[in-house]
């Protein structure tokens, strides 16, 4: 049996995911940045870099 403390955890880590895909998917940069830490460092392999890909961007 799980105790709440991992019921709790998971329930946050599958809000983020959410938060990622629903952001990726309405293409709210906003939204997915909200999903990961805020000192978070993402790096996209070269195939699916873009000019779009500067709206991960932190700054």
């Amino acid at each position: 049996m799980l105790k709440i403390e991992e019921l709790s955890a998971r329930a946050e880590i599958q809000d983020a995911l959410l938060r990622y895909t629903r952001g990726l998917d309405r293409v709210d940069m906003k939204l997915v940045r909200s999903a990961f830490h805020p000192d978070a460092y993402i790096q996209f392999p070269r195939a699916c870099t873009s000019a779009r890909s500067t709206a991960f961007s932190t700054s």
